[in-house]
């Protein structure tokens, strides 16, 4: 597929998302309007009687409604706004506005070292290596423009060798006390991690939060996993880049806003359910050669055991 095409298919893809979560949110403004009608029809009936009871119920139900349709309605907008973003970037680096980058020629040979060692194992394994084809550099830089980062090096040189793993587990997240005690990770089609930032709300430039002071549980978790290199009190952000994921429980981001005390392009892990945040290494060329020493070491110990965690 050519450059253009590639750009084409992927903002057909990413418009499409965005109108059909503009749908949604319209068609729940429409059904919540439709509530409201009822509710202010049923306050009528409640204040001709003096119902003082029932008016406090409708009167906190139809606020509820309003906060609703005030949230759709922001969401609505902010898709919009997304899909706007997205036409307006592809329309730039056709015309070569956005320009492109130089491969590091060090930094891919760094990257393919850690490929052919997970390679290696695969073939040990008896597991086919599939490598989809890599991107080109003006591809990358049309998702880097329509988020609004800059990939690392290496990072980049990992997109530009494949385009993810597909299905397969190239990556174990975890395993330093245990190498088979750890979380295989599918490395992310660059398309992908866009929908999936997106999907989770990242779409604007405000960040996510911890839910209210009044789930303890939660805050006590969120605490429990923060890390001063991290941003304190955020859980979801457009500047958080997932890279690699394992069954959407577990994303690991490319963080391009840290604390003071991290490193730009730190790889960081976001758990859902509790969700927390943490820590996982200073850059993404540290967390492959780590991930592959975790590998090696699964691949030493029990080869079945690592077969069937990668085959799960």
């Amino acid at each position: 597929m050519t450059d253009t095409g590639w750009i084409d298919e992927c903002v057909s893809t990413l418009i499409g998302t965005m109108q059909h979560g503009m749908q949604v949110c319209q068609s729940g403004i429409t059904a919540f309007g439709t509530r409201q009608v009822h509710e202010r029809s049923a306050m009528d009936s409640a204040l001709a009687a003096r119902d003082s009871r029932r008016i406090v119920e409708l009167k906190s139900l139809l606020e509820d409604i309003e906060t609703e349709v005030e949230g759709l309605k922001s969401t609505q907008n902010a898709y919009a706004a997304m899909k706007d973003h997205v036409q307006s970037a592809a329309e730039g680096i056709k015309s070569g506005e956005l320009g492109s980058f130089e491969v590091d020629p060090q930094a891919l040979d760094e990257v393919k070292v850690e490929l052919k060692r997970v390679r290696r194992v695969f073939k040990r394994l008896g597991i086919e290596f599939k490598i989809r084809p890599g991107l080109s550099p003006h591809s990358i830089r049309f998702v880097e423009a329509v988020v609004g980062l800059r990939l690392d090096n290496h990072t980049r040189a990992m997109w530009r060798l494949a385009d993810g793993s597909g299905d397969d587990y190239w990556f174990l997240d975890g395993g330093e006390s245990d190498p088979l005690w750890c979380t295989p990770c599918q490395f992310s089609s660059l398309s992908d991690s866009l929908l999936k930032l997106w999907s989770q709300g990242c779409i604007s430039d405000e960040s996510e939060g911890p839910p209210s002071d009044d789930e303890e549980d939660f805050g006590q978790e969120f605490e429990q996993y923060a890390d001063p290199e991290i941003q304190p009190g955020i859980l979801q952000h457009k500047l958080w880049f997932p890279i690699a994921q394992s069954t959407g429980i577990t994303v690991l981001r490319f963080d391009a806003i840290p604390a003071m005390s991290g490193n730009y392009g730190q790889l960081i892990r976001f758990v859902h359910d509790p969700d927390s945040v943490s820590l996982v290494a200073k850059d993404f060329i540290s967390f492959f050669r780590a991930s592959n020493q975790v590998l090696e070491s699964a691949l030493q110990k029990d080869v079945a055991a690592l077969r069937e965690l990668l085959l799960r």
